[in-house]
C-alpha cells in the first residue's frame, strides 16, 4: 500500500476507520429505509385486501409474530378430527379389551396389563405429536386447559384418554365461540 507523499502510517488507518464508520452508518440509513419500504408497501397490500373483505393483514401479523401456522378454521377441524379418531380408537381397544377371568386371576391381569400398556403405547405413537401441536396453537390463542396440559403427553389409562379428549372439544368450542 502506498502512502501519499507526507503522510504518516497512523492516518491511513484513520482514514480507513472512518470510511468503514461511514459505511456502517450508511448501510443502517439503507436497512431503515428499505424496512420503511418494505413496511408501507404491506400496510397498502393489507388495507387493499381488508377492504376486499380478506382480513389477511391481520392474519399476517398474527401468523408473523405469534408463529401460528393454523387458521382457527383449520385448528377447529383438526381438533374435531382428532378427537373423533381418538374416540373410535378409544371405543375400538375397549372392545378388544381381554377379560378378567376369577379362576385364572394372575393371567388375567399380566394379559390386562399387557393389553393397557399396549393401548398408551399406541395413544403415545399416534397422537401425542399432533396433540402437542394443537396445544401451541391453542396456547398462542390464550385458550389454556391445566387439565389437557396435565395430562395430553402421559394421560395414564384409557380414562385420562377420554379427559384428554373432552378437553380438546372443550378448548375447540371455545375456539368456536371466540370466532
Amino acid at each position: 500500500m502506498s502512502r501519499k507523499k507526507g503522510s504518516k502510517k497512523g492516518e491511513d488507518k484513520k482514514d480507513y476507520y472512518k470510511y468503514f464508520i461511514e459505511w456502517q452508518h450508511a448501510h443502517k440509513w439503507i436497512t431503515i429505509i428499505t424496512i420503511i419500504i418494505v413496511s408501507v408497501l404491506a400496510i397498502f397490500q393489507g388495507i387493499t385486501l381488508v377492504n376486499n373483505g380478506l382480513k389477511a393483514w391481520d392474519e399476517i401479523y398474527i401468523r408473523y409474530f405469534y408463529h401460528i401456522t393454523m387458521t382457527d378454521q383449520q385448528l377447529y377441524n383438526e381438533s374435531i378430527k382428532i378427537s373423533k379418531e381418538m374416540y373410535a380408537f378409544l371405543y375400538n381397544r375397549e372392545i378388544n379389551e381381554p377379560q378378567i377371568d376369577p379362576n385364572n386371576w394372575n393371567n388375567s391381569i399380566n394379559a390386562y396389563e399387557k393389553y393397557s400398556i399396549q393401548t398408551m403405547y399406541m395413544y403415545k405413537y399416534n397422537y401425542v405429536d399432533r396433540l402437542t401441536k394443537l396445544r401451541s396453537e391453542y396456547i398462542k390463542r390464550n385458550i389454556i386447559s391445566q387439565d389437557f396440559n396435565n395430562f395430553y403427553a402421559n394421560p395414564i389409562n384409557p380414562i385420562g384418554i377420554e379427559m384428554v379428549n373432552k378437553d380438546l372439544l372443550q378448548m375447540a368450542s371455545q375456539l368456536k365461540s371466540n370466532s
